[in-house]
């Protein structure tokens, strides 16, 4: 059995930058809940690789986060926005360095 590397990595950036979305939270729905759905930001997770693989800067990223909270989701952006930005670039950067 072959295994492609590249779609584990794909899969595995899907659910590190699922995570943190989970935890930067906009909307507080799991610090409301256990309970809610897991998928609440999986909509958002593409639109944030398709920004990585675009190379996007740090404060673009945190603009972006901050534009889906209050824009998109009707919430104000969390002061976590730049701390989540900050985490998902530097897990992006650690992910592409390892790759080559």
């Amino acid at each position: 059995m072959t295994i492609d590397l590249d779609i584990l990595k794909k899969d595995e950036a899907k659910q590190v930058v699922k995570g943190f979305l989970r935890e930067w939270d906009p909307i507080d729905v799991y610090a409301l809940s256990v309970d809610w759905p897991e998928d609440e930001y999986d909509l958002y997770v593409s639109q944030v690789l398709e920004l990585l693989n675009n190379d996007v800067s740090e404060k673009e990223l945190e603009q972006h986060l901050t534009k889906l909270a209050d824009e998109v989701m009707g919430s104000p952006a969390p002061e976590e926005s730049r701390d989540a930005a900050r985490k998902i670039i530097n897990y992006w950067t650690t992910l592409t360095l390892t790759d080559g």
